[in-house]
């Protein structure tokens, strides 16, 4: 059942960034990779420390923008597992998901 279950975010996480949405919060101006893990960091603190079913149609937005980041840039840091952006692109996912769950209509 594991398999499925990854499976099948992946292809959730493939579709949500396969969207063309306009996004208004993420921009990366090249920066050093220590400045853009701690952005990066900061920006999905904010999401995960939200209540369930309160985050804004802005930051709804955002939220393809910001798992690319964190699935496309693999060398942010050295000291975590090769994974982890990977796993947290994966859980900004869910938490998506999940916010629909919770009765926001914009998710």
């Amino acid at each position: 059942m594991p398999r499925r279950t990854s499976k099948i975010a992946a292809a959730l996480l493939a579709t949500a960034l396969s969207c063309t949405t306009r996004v208004e919060g993420y921009v990366n101006f090249d920066l050093p990779p220590d400045t853009h893990r701690v952005m990066l960091q900061k920006m999905t603190s904010s999401v995960h420390d939200a209540p369930l079913g309160t985050l804004t149609p802005e930051t709804l937005r955002t939220l393809p923008e910001l798992m690319a980041a964190w699935s496309q840039s693999p060398n942010l840091s050295h000291d975590v597992a090769p994974n982890h952006h990977l796993a947290t692109a994966e859980h900004l996912l869910k938490r998506l998901v999940d916010e629909r769950y919770a009765g926001n209509d914009h998710a």
